[in-house]
């Protein structure tokens, strides 16, 4: 007698798979580990057969990524380059000060109204004054 097998494809991970024939309807996926139920079988046959139809499958749905995967990349580098010619602005410009800032602080330090140019008066603590 000849095992039957079929072909099968996941929920979860939708990655396709052989599956032996068995009575049960309930399998779980080798690659995820979920259980399921037999909705639809892809293709019934030997186990060499079935097992070339679904590195076959997989080999296109992986081929199929990968060419969505290059054309978002290739949209990425797109909208990149049309950003950095659109900001040539440092990004430490917000955190250093604008010349009209410098300026004021500048003033305030010619007339003595800086805080950091005040000394401030130091107690000695008990160890130091030994």
């Amino acid at each position: 007698m000849v095992q039957e097998f079929h072909v099968v494809r996941c929920f979860s991970c939708e990655k396709f798979q052989v599956q032996q024939v068995k009575k049960a309807t309930r399998w779980t996926c080798k690659i995820c580990g979920e259980k399921q139920s037999l909705l639809k079988e892809v293709g019934r046959g030997s186990g060499a057969d079935c097992r070339r139809h679904v590195q076959k499958l997989n080999a296109m749905v992986g081929a199929m990524l990968e060419e969505q995967e290059s054309l978002w990349d290739a949209e990425e580098e797109n909208d990149d380059q049309v950003t950095v010619t659109q900001s040539q602005v440092s990004r430490w410009s917000k955190y250093l000060d604008t010349p009209e800032e410098a300026e004021l602080e500048e003033e305030q330090q010619l007339h003595g109204k800086n805080m950091t140019d005040r000394k401030r008066k130091r107690r000695d603590s008990p160890e130091q004054v030994r």
